[in-house]
């Protein structure tokens, strides 16, 4: 076990000075002191308080883990409101594109293939038509299927391919095949029958966890390419299960004046020297 921390205490080192020469020191600060303590007092009454400090950065895997956890909490529940029936099945989907070491162009392909992908053959309505079939019919054009997709590299080199967890179905392996490699030049398809849902919820909401066997300098070099791209993405009956980085983490209140309001050290050291914040509304 000391040697696994020494390891993961080691890759984080490298990661930091990785964030720093790429010029994020803000970021690079924020995922040094995660998991830390953190001292806050109440805002009106000084009641103290310690909590965990997290970074939520993208290339923190304890965050990615917490924030995997909750996700993964949201399809479950999701899942035991659409039960396996009418010939709908729960299946892990893998998807690659050929990356050759051109990690920025990959990241592009595969992200505009997706939703392509989804509209043209994943989406169903409750009579099995696809969307471009139903949308010639009147009426609303209910999709009674889902997906939730995550985008990740290879833990050797690098590739860019995608854990997709798919409700729906029977899909024919050779149309999903060819519709993607259309889609995305080369690239391939492997399909499976999902086992239980918590462990292929796991298989594609696993976030970054085998990212820490390559160099840090690596990791930070991945993570540039996904700069304004979202790594989950969730569609039809599963969609908005990604959220937003502590989206669902309680407000903590005061156990003294049932305050919302929290400084730091430096915050109440401010203050100390300008006085005291405003109350609350409806304080």
């Amino acid at each position: 076990m000391a040697f696994q921390d020494n390891t993961h205490e080691s890759w984080r080192t490298a990661v930091y000075g990785a964030l720093l020469n790429a010029g994020k020191a803000m970021t690079a600060e924020r995922f040094n002191r995660c998991g830390t303590s953190c001292k806050l007092s109440c805002g009106h009454c000084g009641t103290g308080r310690t909590i965990a400090q997290w970074c939520e950065t993208r290339v923190c895997p304890d965050c990615s883990a917490r924030r995997a956890k909750r996700i993964r909490y949201r399809v479950i529940n999701l899942m035991k409101g659409h039960p396996a029936t009418g010939g709908h099945r729960a299946k892990e989907i893998t998807l690659t594109v050929q990356t050759n070491g051109r990690f920025r162009e990959a990241v592009e392909r595969i992200t505009k293939a997706l939703p392509r992908l989804w509209k043209s053959y994943l989406w169903r309505d409750a009579a099995g038509r696809r969307w471009h079939e139903a949308k010639r019919e009147p009426g609303k054009k209910e999709c009674v299927t889902g997906a939730v997709c995550g985008l990740e590299f290879g833990p050797r080199h690098g590739n860019v391919h995608v854990h997709m967890l798919y409700l729906g179905p029977y899909l024919v392996f050779a149309e999903l095949r060819a519709i993607w490699r259309k889609l995305v030049g080369e690239g391939s398809v492997f399909v499976c029958a999902a086992g239980g849902a918590r462990a292929a919820v796991a298989e594609v909401i696993k976030y970054m966890s085998d990212l820490k066997k390559l160099p840090g300098s690596r990791v930070v070099e991945l993570y540039e390419y996904l700069e304004g791209k979202r790594r989950i993405r969730s569609y039809g009956i599963l969609r908005g299960v990604e959220g937003e980085a502590g989206d669902d983490q309680e407000q903590p209140v005061c156990t003294n004046c049932g305050g919302t309001t929290w400084l730091t050290e430096a915050g109440l050291e401010w203050v100390l020297r300008h006085g005291r914040p405003g109350p609350e509304p409806g304080g």
